[in-house]
């Protein structure tokens, strides 16, 4: 629809259904002159539709095991060794600490094995170890 002087023109009229859509537009030019264009949704906004929820996490194991962590240290993980610390961490956070739970360890190898933490249930010892890796 030309609305004549008003300097907009509807280019895009229709029920996309529930929600808002981001659309891509260049813009719109006539030996008229140039047109502001307007791209409006049933809510009248352009938000972006929400995030989806974060999944769930997974529970803590209950279980009484000691762990040992054994993590490469070698020069074949390259620049790896952050992605190295977030899968420890993430293993760790995996198990319930204690003294009926889980106990956790740390070993680095690379030409030989050192410990750098010895099975415990202190979240900051197995922290300031994994701090310590490569």
């Amino acid at each position: 629809d030309d609305c004549g002087s008003c300097g907009t023109r509807t280019v895009l009229d229709a029920d996309l259904g529930t929600g808002c859509y981001i659309f891509m537009v260049d813009g719109y030019a006539s030996s008229e002159g140039t047109y502001e264009v307007v791209i409006t949704c049933n809510s009248g906004s352009m938000l972006a539709p929400p995030s989806p929820p974060s999944p769930p996490s997974a529970p803590t194991c209950k279980a009484a095991v000691d762990l040992m962590l054994v993590l490469d240290g070698s020069g074949s993980i390259g620049s790896s060794g952050p992605d190295v610390q977030d899968f420890a961490r993430q293993v760790i956070a995996a198990f319930e600490l204690g003294e009926t739970f889980a106990k956790v360890g740390i070993v680095m190898f690379a030409e030989t094995a050192t410990l750098l933490a010895p099975l415990t249930v202190d979240e900051n010892i197995l922290e300031a170890a994994i701090g310590e890796y490569r």
